[in-house]
């Protein structure tokens, strides 16, 4: 086949929606007894980037003019019978807002080469092929119609390092207020930070998975664009970390909208308690999440946040890598009063988790963390952690 003469080119530039392929409606019958349809090639509308989509028109008369039409609107979608403009049997589906023309091939097939198109946009389409000798008064054939987008590919990031920098955990050892955030105490009780990355980037029980996962989901990884739905996950990744590839559970434990503008997620003024390192805040270009409620295990520490929102500074378009994260979430008084530590945890098992924070009941710091909840009313702390994340495959 000439590509010259069977294939166009055309840039599409338009917003996003959720991309599909289908196929809809019927094909009419030509002058040779067949019935031409469209399709598109199996390496077509699966890639993200995509370098060139195409969309094929097959069944067709050898040599017949042709016409790819091409609407943005799948959901609105025509059903209109042509018969009443002598195009007998032939439907229209789409309402066009551009058209590409292209010659039918000895094989009976025309090509329609579309170039990059925005990942996630779907699109509508359908051909028309002049057939003077076609069974109808006026020789037009119609085809079917095809739905087609190029799937928003999710970025996935897997967590390599989890900090909590405010506020602190302090226990008392040894008639004294010991800060075991980042530092272990004596050999008795784990600092919480090491301990967080050690489970997330070792393999200590042999069974060739990271000893605790947690990901990151952007759909699309896209810095460029406005945003996504994005999905905080407790994934399965394989060991070693330096070739891990990680399996994502049906139901994240956090799904939320996120933007890639405005303001960079930032701590809530009058929250932090002054402790070194500091809580950290991303930069631009960077993404930031709605909000919404997580429980996770910190450390073996039962953890549930309200007002939960993250986000971070991208490394790279598509991101590589997400630096400088930030995720923060509320704990009201009562709730922390409520949670009781296991009781396999060294000294603090049995207790109530506000024991742990300074200015909660019992706590051994003269320090009070205590803030004001988003409703200006509730006490409680704002928990801030810090993280790391590196792009990994899914299988």
């Amino acid at each position: 086949m000439n590509p010259a003469l069977r294939s166009a080119s055309l840039s599409l530039v338009l917003a996003a929606t959720a991309a599909a392929q289908s196929i809809s409606g019927t094909s009419c019958i030509d002058s040779l007894g067949n019935f031409p349809s469209i399709t598109h090639p199996v390496s077509s509308w699966v890639r993200n980037p995509s370098v060139d989509e195409h969309v094929l028109l097959v069944n067709s008369i050898p040599g017949a003019a042709a016409v790819l039409w091409i609407g943005d609107s799948p959901g609105d979608q025509l059903n209109i019978d042509l018969t009443i403009i002598g195009v007998d049997g032939c439907f229209l589906y789409v309402n066009p807002f551009t058209q590409v023309p292209a010659v039918v091939g000895v094989d009976g097939i025309a090509d329609v080469g579309l170039g990059s198109v925005p990942l996630g946009a779907d699109f509508l389409f359908q051909w028309a092929i002049l057939d003077p000798a076609a069974p109808r008064p006026l020789g037009v054939d119609t085809t079917d119609a095809m739905v087609a987008g190029v799937p928003s590919q999710p970025g996935v990031f897997m967590l390599t390092d989890l900090d909590l920098r405010d506020p602190h955990i302090t226990v008392p050892i040894l008639f004294a207020c010991s800060d075991i955030t980042d530092n272990p105490v004596l050999g008795i009780i784990p600092a919480v930070n090491p301990s967080i990355e050690t489970s997330l980037t070792t393999d200590s029980d042999g069974d060739m998975l990271l000893d605790s996962s947690t990901a990151i989901v952007l759909r699309p990884n896209d810095p460029s664009g406005s945003g996504g739905r994005v999905d905080f996950v407790g994934a399965s990744c394989t060991a070693p970390i330096a070739t891990t590839v990680c399996t994502l559970p049906d139901t994240p434990s956090f799904a939320a909208e996120f933007t890639n503008t405005g303001a960079c997620i930032a701590v809530e003024p009058g929250t932090t308690g002054g402790y070194n390192p500091p809580v950290a805040s991303p930069s631009a270009p960077c993404f930031s999440t709605t909000s919404g409620s997580i429980e996770f295990d910190l450390a073996g520490i039962p953890l549930t946040l309200e007002n939960l929102q993250f986000g971070a500074e991208y490394v790279g378009s598509p991101a590589t890598a997400l630096t400088n994260g930030l995720m923060k979430g509320f704990v009201p008084e009562a709730t922390a009063d409520a949670i009781l530590l296991p009781a396999t945890l060294p000294l603090v098992g049995g207790q109530p988790l506000s024991s742990l924070l300074p200015g909660g009941a019992g706590n051994c710091s003269g320090q009070d963390d205590r803030d004001l909840g988003p409703d200006g009313v509730t006490m409680g702390w704002w928990f801030y952690f810090n993280f790391e994340a590196v792009a990994v495959p899914i299988p």
